[in-house]
């Protein structure tokens, strides 16, 4: 498998990068979860993930439920989450490979730690894809169905890849523990 582009500075710098990405990560999800409070609405319970996940049938109903100053603050978040999501997918990718390394002994946890790299990386481009599908209705100020589509199946692919990484670190990190336990 390739190697991940985060592997090219080294290992020394990979533990560096991780608390510089978690402390950015944190930073920039304090504004992304007070804004996103005030997007929840009878149309949008869930604010903007409602919006990420409306598809078609939808993302008009989210819209027309917003106010303007809500509608604005979307945007907000839209732009927002263009940092953010270079924070957490550099975060996950430098876990993973943290803990493929620490768990050397075990070469397809090594390996699997590669791919969940690579998968945090796939889940940060599927939130641009979303992040773009998503200004271009807000900016526009009504739903497009092609776009909230898009935007949808997107941001599926992103929470799907960004589980994946997270089962990875979780499982990965109870390894030394489960070894402990079961004597090997």
């Amino acid at each position: 498998m390739t190697r991940h582009p985060l592997e090219r500075a080294g290992a020394p710098a990979l533990l560096p990068s991780l608390v510089s990405a978690l402390v950015l990560t944190l930073a920039v999800a304090v504004p992304l979860l007070w804004l996103d409070a005030g997007l929840r609405s009878a149309s949008a319970p869930h604010g903007i993930v409602s919006f990420e996940l409306a598809g078609a049938r939808g993302a008009a109903a989210v819209l027309a439920g917003w106010t303007s100053a809500q509608r604005l603050d979307a945007a907000l978040v839209q732009g927002l989450d263009m940092l953010f999501l270079l924070a957490y997918s550099t975060a996950l990718a430098c876990g993973a490979l943290l803990l493929g390394r620490r768990q050397a002994a075990r070469a397809w946890v090594g390996a699997a730690g590669r791919w969940a790299a690579w998968a945090a990386s796939g889940a940060a481009l599927a939130d641009v894809i979303e992040n773009v599908a998503l200004i271009q209705q807000l900016r526009a100020g009504a739903a497009d169905p092609a776009r909230a589509d898009l935007a949808a199946g997107a941001a599926w692919v992103k929470f799907a890849l960004l589980a994946l990484v997270l089962g990875y670190l979780v499982l990965g990190a109870g390894l030394p523990r489960l070894g402990a336990r079961s004597g090997g």
